[in-house]
């Protein structure tokens, strides 16, 4: 199996628990598989269960390594526990409210 990442822009479906407070996000997925294909349908199935709607595939899937994200604390966390869940993800998000003070929250999110 392979390690492939992929950005999807996405926003809170009515059912995500963070819809009043979440705008929109940029989602940064590590999906664990056997093509890009399978990837891609990985990365789909795993943002749907957390109620986010994909509006566009912005990078990816790009097949990856640990060096890739050498450089990288969040990167590399991620990497590493993408090989032990198959697949996770971490959220770039602007809020609803759209406060200047705090326009980006980071939440990471375990399948």
């Amino acid at each position: 199996m392979n390690t492939y990442y992929l950005v999807y822009q996405v926003e809170p479906s009515s059912e995500n628990v963070q819809a009043s407070e979440i705008a929109r996000a940029r989602a940064h997925v590590w999906a664990l598989d056997t093509s890009p294909e399978e990837a891609i349908a990985l990365a789909k199935e795993y943002l749907s269960v957390y109620n986010w709607k994909i509006l566009s595939l912005d990078e990816g899937p790009i097949e990856t390594t640990a060096e890739h994200f050498a450089h990288s604390e969040i990167g590399s966390k991620c990497f590493r526990r993408a090989q032990q869940d198959r697949v996770y993800g971490t959220f770039v998000a602007a809020r609803e409210d759209g406060k200047p003070e705090d326009p980006v929250i980071l939440i990471r999110l375990k399948p």
